[in-house]
């Protein structure tokens, strides 16, 4: 059995017990929630993967608690010597002021940076790469398991490897229930999808190597024209990954989904109904409402819709993402059709990222 605890007091001192006996439990934050366990044991580190029935090649973020951020933001060197994870001096000196520039902003946030590690770091959080994901959560829940532990913690999506992420403390349980002993209820999370990820790929330039709840317009306003912000990275099947949430198949529902290449428009339904004819009723996943023509043509072949946003609103689309998805893996519906965000800049480059991810199934040629 898997509880769903309550926040109180109660239930933190008793998640942070679990922690420190080397169990893993599932925390709210402000992105997805997380599967979390102390990053300093092995034991605990294996039951992430255990439980995620996650490839060991594919690296973890490590959780810091906000006590590394002081008022006047985050140094590296200061990290480095207080964390002792990072490795400061390799650590490109041009890259170091945008670097902090971006952490003093955006943490606690949903920003992954990848940063040299020590050995303090074990290879089994990394997958044995020489870098270790940070990150410092802004959700409340997790910063006072963070603060109360004194733990710093592994804490991928807590779900089965490659399906969708959770977001509440029921598709916790949807996923993992009878896997891990609990999972602290923190309510629906704010952003609904991961955090973005930045790497250091030249001792000039930081790369997306996950585009996520930050934009890289966010990105590139914080730090200027001191350094260059390539992205996101072209490692969509990146095998080994150098960060989380690169495998080519990922986020993905049970049922096929096919993405389409443009707004859904009235045309495509006859061809996806004569290349699906085994496969109906179809659910759409769009991005706003459609007009009255394409909602009647759509509602006549009995298929659903199920919308991310009422107005192309890419924030609310975001938030919805994963929730969404569930929804339609549970609806009568046997093949899932998307249609791509309105745009790809900004949040919309993070949702067809996990769009592109997700769709398995191939579908017809369009005219």
């Amino acid at each position: 059995m898997t509880k769903k605890l309550a926040a109180t007091s109660e239930n933190l001192q008793a998640v942070v017990a679990l922690l420190q006996q080397g169990e893993v439990v599932a925390l709210p934050t402000e992105t997805v929630y997380g599967l979390a366990g102390n990053s300093a044991n092995p034991a605990a580190v294996v039951r992430i993967f255990e439980a995620k029935e996650r490839p060991s090649f594919d690296p973890l973020i490590v959780h810091l608690a906000s006590k590394y951020r002081t008022s006047n933001g985050v140094s590296l060197k200061s990290l480095a010597e207080a964390t002792g994870l990072i490795d400061f001096n390799k650590i490109p000196i041009q890259l170091i002021g945008p670097i902090e520039a971006l952490l003093t902003k955006f943490w606690p946030g949903p920003l992954t940076v990848v940063l040299p590690k020590t050995d303090r770091v074990l290879d089994l959080v990394t997958s044995g790469l020489p870098s270790v994901a940070l990150r410092m959560p802004a959700h409340p829940l997790m910063q006072s398991v963070l603060q109360a532990s004194g733990m710093f913690l592994s804490a991928p999506s807590a779900n089965r490897f490659g399906s969708i992420s959770p977001t509440s403390a029921e598709a916790v349980l949807a996923e993992l229930h009878g896997r891990i002993p609990a999972v602290l209820d923190g309510g629906n999370c704010e952003h609904g999808l991961e955090s973005t990820i930045l790497g250091i790929m030249n001792p000039t330039t930081l790369t997306i190597l996950r585009p996520g709840s930050l934009t890289q317009e966010e990105i590139q306003t914080t730090t200027g024209p001191r350094c260059k912000i390539e992205g996101p990275a072209e490692t969509i099947a990146s095998i080994p990954p150098q960060a989380a949430g690169q495998i080519d198949s990922h986020y993905a529902p049970r049922k096929g989904m096919l993405l389409l290449p443009e707004s859904m428009k009235p045309a495509h339904l006859p061809l996806l109904e004569k290349h699906f004819a085994d496969a109906k009723p179809f659910g759409f996943l769009l991005f706003q409402k459609p007009d009255p023509d394409l909602n009647k043509f759509l509602h006549h072949g009995g298929h659903s819709i199920f919308l991310l946003s009422t107005n192309s609103n890419l924030r609310e689309a975001a938030q919805n993402f994963y929730q969404t998805l569930r929804s339609m893996d549970a609806s009568r519906c046997r093949t899932l059709v998307a249609e791509p965000p309105p745009t790809q800049e900004g949040l919309g480059l993070a949702l067809m990222d996990r769009l592109k991810r997700a769709a398995k199934k191939k579908g017809p040629k369009f005219p």
